[in-house]
């Protein structure tokens, strides 16, 4: 009998649909497990394989295996590491975990006609592609940079705004590079300027140490007067530039998106406000902490609760979005031909159902395969991030400490000042008094001409 997926096999195929208890099928895993970006890469590539294993010993006809690889945050790296699980016969890769290592990899694995999902690379312009073998497992950057934009305009509509992006290339004034800064500095500034906001763009290289990276910012900030800050990149780069900022300006309100939670806790910052797509708090809920539980006991002591929250849960769900279509193809008659799995495991993964109930990720693919967001916003107090409603965002600024990020907004504060004491001097109030009679006595001679 003919499947619905035979129409679609490739060309020149002659695999034959082998019995779903002889069909062997490799996932691969790119991470960035070591490198600078390995405090989130090791835990998310905890996560995948804890969510693999759940189907590994499922009896739905399949044998999963599976091949890791480490592209230790490394463009180069991720493209070898993805070249080689395409040699070595992977069916689907999940990764990589950064946007920018992502970049290169889903181009090379387009081509190779392998599905990629990655669990965390959340930069808009990998999905702008249109790239129908690339999905990832977490909202772009786009809808958050709108909502963050959109509460930046609504607070500080006077004045400007100096958004700190990550670029391959500081100090040139563009945003056109690979890296996640980079991408949301393009997507922030398209909502900045539409929502009529004033702002600067200001590049950072990641690569600097700590007094290097200082002293960059110091120069870069020198002479500048802004009431409000985004840093947009790693949540280690962000920490390292937001205490800098407070050192030179004291309580200034730092913007982020998707913040490193437990870092910015420990550092005791007040006053800064994020938006995101991960739950705010450690939560009850029993599947989370069975999850906890579970991860404790598989990898005891190599993260914390809130680590486990905001990367494990990812690679988790991830898992469990490839385990499902791994189920749903095999439920078709799955192929032993590596270039017919592949096939199948894409259509599978992009019929994911909007129904579906993840631990930290909900939902189906949109058309341009990614999940749909559902941005909150988030605000560092008292060292725990707090959940609020936009509404509540809003209504939250407190402008205190000195520094020139408060320069404008005074200005602003005392021409609105002087101008309700204008409007409140009676010698105004009797001018007033005046035109609105003669306005009337000219509009009654008026009616009164026309009457007769």
């Amino acid at each position: 009998m003919k499947t619905g997926d035979d129409e679609d096999r490739p060309e020149g195929s002659t695999g034959d649909r082998a019995t779903s208890t002889h069909v062997e099928l490799t996932v691969g895993i790119v991470t960035c497990s070591s490198g600078s970006s390995s405090y989130f890469g090791k835990v998310i590539a905890n996560g995948i394989k804890l969510g693999l294993s759940d189907f590994s010993v499922r009896s739905f006809g399949c044998l999963i295996r599976t091949e890791q690889c480490d592209d230790e945050g490394d463009q180069r790296k991720a493209l070898s590491a993805v070249s080689l699980l395409v040699d070595k016969g992977a069916a689907v890769i999940i990764g990589p975990c950064e946007s920018h290592t992502a970049a290169t990899a889903i181009e090379f694995a387009a081509k190779a006609n392998i599905p990629v999902i990655s669990p965390s690379a959340t930069a808009s312009f990998l999905t702008e592609q249109n790239n129908p073998w690339f999905f990832r497992a977490t909202p772009s950057d786009a809808q958050k940079a709108e909502r963050l934009a959109r509460l930046i305009a609504i607070r500080h509509p006077h004045g400007p705004i100096i958004v700190l992006h990550e670029s391959e290339a500081p100090g040139v004034g563009r945003s056109d590079g690979t890296l996640c800064g980079d991408s949301l500095a393009r997507d922030m500034r398209r909502y900045l300027s539409a929502f009529g906001q004033v702002y600067t763009l200001v590049p950072y290289d990641r690569k600097l140490e700590d007094a290097q990276l200082k002293t960059s910012i110091i120069q870069s900030l020198h002479g500048r007067a802004f009431v409000g800050l985004v840093i947009l990149g790693r949540s280690s780069d962000t920490l390292r530039i937001s205490q800098v900022v407070r050192d030179l300006y004291g309580e200034c309100p730092i913007y982020l998106i998707s913040p490193g939670k437990e870092m910015f806790s420990q550092a005791r910052f007040e006053n800064v406000y994020a938006v995101t797509d991960t739950v705010v708090e450690t939560v009850s809920d029993d599947a989370i902490e069975r999850f906890r539980a579970r991860y404790g006991n598989e990898y005891p002591g190599t993260a914390k609760r809130e680590a486990i929250d905001q990367y494990a849960t990812f690679g988790y769900d991830t898992a469990n979005i490839v385990g499902n279509a791994i189920i749903l193809a095999a439920s078709r008659g799955l192929s032993s031909v590596v270039s017919e799995q592949r096939l199948a495991i894409r259509k599978a993964i992009a019929e994911t159902p909007n129904e579906r109930r993840g631990l930290m990720s909900d939902g189906g693919f949109t058309r341009q395969n990614e999940l749909l967001s559902r941005p909150h916003v988030q605000r560092l107090s008292n060292r725990r991030w707090e959940q609020l409603s936009f509404d509540e965002a809003i209504k939250s600024e407190v402008y205190e400490g000195t520094g020139r990020w408060v320069t404008v907004h005074k200005i602003f504060k005392a021409a609105k000042h002087n101008l309700d004491s204008a409007e409140k001097n009676f010698a105004v109030r009797i001018l007033n008094l005046i035109g609105y009679v003669a306005t009337g006595i000219l509009a009654l001679i008026g009616i009164y001409h026309f009457l007769f």
